[in-house]
C-alpha cells in the first residue's frame, strides 16, 4: 500500500525545486545562450545568479505577502504542517520512505491551510 511512497515524495520535491527555480534556470539558459556575445564568463554569472536564490525566494515571499497576505500565510502554514509531520513520522521510527503515512501528511497540511 505505501510502497509508492518514494515517486510521490521525488515528483513533489522536483516540483517545488523547479517552481522555486523556474526564473533563474530561464536566467542561465539565456546567459549560455548568448555566451558568445558577452565579455562576462556565463559560468561565473550563473554562479552569481544562483548565490542571489535565497535573498531573491525571500523577496519574493515578501512581496507575495503584502499581495496577498491570507493565502500566503495560509500556504506557509500548510507547509509547516506537511514539514512538521513528516518530522515528527521520521522520530517515530517510520526511517524509511516506504513507511511514511502520506495521507496523514495530507490531512496535517490541509488542517494548516485552513486553520
Amino acid at each position: 500500500e505505501n510502497s509508492s511512497n518514494g515517486p510521490i515524495l521525488v515528483t513533489a520535491v522536483l516540483l517545488i525545486v523547479s517552481f522555486a527555480l523556474r526564473q533563474d534556470v530561464i536566467t542561465i539558459f539565456a546567459l549560455y545562450q548568448f555566451s558568445s556575445y558577452m565579455e562576462a564568463n556565463w559560468l561565473t554569472e550563473s554562479v552569481h545568479v544562483l548565490l542571489r536564490l535565497p535573498w531573491d525566494l525571500l523577496s519574493d515571499y515578501g512581496e507575495a505577502a503584502v499581495a496577498n497576505p491570507v493565502l500566503t500565510k495560509a500556504l506557509t502554514s500548510g507547509a509547516a504542517y506537511v514539514a512538521g509531520d513528516l518530522m515528527a513520522q521520521v522520530f517515530e521510527g517510520r526511517r524509511r520512505v516506504e513507511t511514511l503515512d502520506l495521507g496523514r501528511c495530507g490531512r496535517n497540511g490541509a488542517a494548516g491551510l485552513l486553520l
